[in-house]
């Protein structure tokens, strides 16, 4: 009997080291998944008739994507503006009001 609630102790001594060794440290790793994610909207973007060159910064909150910028040669015209942002928004399930599209200023890459 004595052996038993030794052992039930012991586990959940254990148990809770674990638990609070893992919630101590951040096994994540920060902006892991933001390059990937960079790339795959850079390259959906390109493919946007007026959209020009392309360059993407995304924000992440741990695993979800909290902001995303976009500067494009074409982000000038409001059309090109407006499908990037449906674009973005619906391919990344992110908030349109996360997404800031604007003019990089080139002509030319």
């Amino acid at each position: 009997m004595i052996k038993i609630q030794f052992k039930k102790w012991i586990f959940i001594v254990i148990c809770a080291f674990l638990g609070v060794f893992f919630l101590t440290f951040d096994f994540s790793v920060p902006w892991a998944g933001a390059e990937a994610q960079e790339d795959k909207i850079r390259a959906l973007c390109e493919k946007v008739d007026g959209a020009g060159e392309v360059a993407v910064a995304v924000s992440m909150d741990g695993d979800k994507i909290s902001g995303i910028g976009v500067v494009c040669t074409g982000g000038n015209d409001p059309d090109v503006a407006h499908r990037l942002l449906s674009l973005i928004s619906a391919s990344c399930n992110v908030s349109s009001n996360r997404i800031y599209i604007t003019y990089s200023g080139k002509d030319a890459p």
